[in-house]
């Protein structure tokens, strides 16, 4: 059987978070069965038992499809649910994201008001408890964006067509961020309409030294990557970027928050070089010549 919406989660060892997750879905107002794919990247918790337990429950109003693969990574993932999904629309957040009930009825409202849209999406938050207690978490979340956010996998919808048009999205490497951008980018090179909406989606997350240090470090591996892909991306150094965040972080926080930048800035830079040095290359064969959108 065929669905309208297919909603697609890949998961790797947060069996807590992701029961979170499900719950959120399982208050959809949507009134129509949707499918929903859950794509185990490899987990030794209790991913497995919790997915299918929640699918036994909800089998009246969600259609469950349990993946499992070997670790590769959350591209490849979503990849494998978007090849076995039968949605005409695929829905995608992650396991430790809670979407609000709305969500479904909100972009699905979005693609019937913008038909010409390929994407419609909206952007997340960080559980405010975790973000007051979290230094790490502040500076990273006070990034912001002064283009279209759409395209985040926290919170984007795409018309299954899409990835028949410019490909599935981009495998270059396991343990990277902006995997997402690297795909939104590619739509709007294309020519497609990426449409955002004030709809946030709230990450339930906490941050680790460790964590902000690895996300500095995967982030600049991806500004190196993109920037050299697309030319109106802006490298890591992109001036008015970081004068951008500083103001979002001054803005919201004591000034002592500002250090916590500036570490992650000098490691975002070693991230860039060591990219550069490897000489990364996609995993997409690019056929389509790129179409400036404006």
């Amino acid at each position: 059987k065929n669905f309208k919406v297919s909603i697609i989660i890949p998961t790797y060892n947060r069996a807590k978070q992701l029961k979170l997750a499900l719950i959120a879905i399982a208050k959809q107002n949507y009134g129509e069965k949707f499918e929903l794919i859950i794509v185990d990247d490899g987990s030794n918790d209790e991913t497995k038992e919790v997915s299918l337990s929640f699918f036994q429950k909800n089998n009246l109003k969600i259609n469950g499809v349990y993946l499992h693969q070997k670790n590769q990574g959350c591209a490849v993932a979503r990849n494998l649910g978007i090849k076995v999904a039968k949605g005409e629309y695929l829905f995608f957040t992650d396991d430790d994201c809670i979407v609000p009930p709305n969500w479904i009825t909100r972009i699905l409202e979005g693609f019937k008001k913008y038909p010409r849209a390929s994407a419609v999406g909206g952007w997340y938050e960080v559980n405010e408890k975790n973000l007051q207690k979290n230094k790490y978490l502040q500076v990273i979340s006070s990034s912001g964006h002064q283009k279209n956010p759409c395209g985040n996998t926290a919170n984007v919808c795409y018309k299954k067509e899409v990835f028949s048009k410019i490909g599935y999205f981009d495998t270059w490497t396991r343990k990277t961020a902006r995997i997402d951008w690297e795909f939104k980018l590619r739509a709007h090179y294309n020519g497609l309409h990426l449409l955002y909406i004030p709809l946030i989606v709230r990450y339930n997350k906490t941050m680790t030294l460790y964590g902000f240090l690895h996300n500095a470090f995967r982030y600049g591996q991806a500004d190196h990557y993109l920037s050299t892909r697309f030319k109106d991306y802006g490298n890591v150094l992109y001036l008015p970027h970081i004068f951008y965040h500083l103001s979002n972080i001054y803005n919201k926080y004591p000034t002592s928050k500002l250090r916590y930048y500036f570490i992650f800035l000098f490691v975002r830079l070693l991230g860039a070089r060591y990219a550069h040095f490897l000489k990364v290359k996609s995993s997409i064969i690019y056929t389509k010549k790129y179409i400036e959108v404006t």
